[in-house]
């Protein structure tokens, strides 16, 4: 039984240390998939900053631009060496490859914007269309496929969560099942070890009883002993008195 025990609480906890691994599994794809769109929505913020420089009527306007675009390349900076701490096993090639497209991308959209603010609109617009327009589509290709792998971890470890919920709830419904024959065997065995022996001595001894109070009792008579326990022993004193 102590085995059993010890069987049935190293089953708990091991259905515990799946149940919380993959809980940790689901909330940090979720925590990966909100940073990945960020960056996402970074990068596609820079494009379209390094875009406005060349549709820029006056030099101050490319001023700001160029802060802007720096700004926000800072920003994704430190998104992207924030992710790269804890990168999911998987992705550490489209990550890579990430981060290679995206240095591509400043260095062109640098590129662009000395173009543009040497008034060499053409050249400008062709680098905007041809290599900032590769690099940029290639990050959000590979920031998809993370979010792709990550949605998949996900859902693998939302069908773990299910299978052990719906383990738990067979093994708890059996459980109560156990308990409930348990129950019954319990009373069957008190009835019939405790309430029907005392049911047949309560009889008999009414009997006796009432043939006494007519005057037709029958002193020697005895009642029946059925166990040797404590009911017996009742009978057994009824009897002598």
């Amino acid at each position: 039984k102590l085995e059993n025990n010890r069987g049935g609480a190293d089953l708990g906890m091991e259905d515990v240390r799946v149940n919380n691994t993959a809980t940790h599994i689901v909330e940090e794809n979720l925590s990966n998939i909100s940073s990945l769109s960020e960056i996402q929505n970074e990068a596609q913020n820079i494009h379209k900053l390094a875009l406005s420089h060349i549709i820029a009527s006056d030099f101050d306007t490319m001023v700001e631009v160029v802060d802007s675009v720096r700004l926000e390349e800072a920003k994704l900076d430190a998104m992207l060496d924030e992710y790269a701490v804890n990168i999911p096993a998987g992705d550490e090639e489209a990550f890579n490859q990430l981060l290679s497209s995206y240095e591509g991308l400043k260095y062109e959209i640098a590129n662009l914007m000395a173009y543009s603010g040497n008034s060499k609109k053409t050249a400008a617009y062709e680098l905007a269309n041809g290599a900032i327009a590769d690099y940029s589509n290639d990050m959000q290709t590979r920031i998809q496929l993370i979010i792709d792998n990550a949605n998949t971890q996900s859902s693998l470890a939302g069908e773990e969560l299910a299978r052990q919920y719906n383990s738990a709830r067979v093994r708890n419904i059996f459980i109560i099942a156990v308990c409930l024959v348990l129950i019954l065997v319990a009373l069957y065995g008190v009835f019939m070890l405790v309430i029907r022996k005392l049911n047949v001595t309560n009889k008999e001894l009414s009997q006796i009883i009432k043939g006494i109070d007519k005057r037709e009792g029958d002193l020697t008579r005895r009642v029946s002993i059925l166990s040797n326990d404590e009911v017996a022993d009742l009978g057994k004193e009824i009897g002598r008195a």
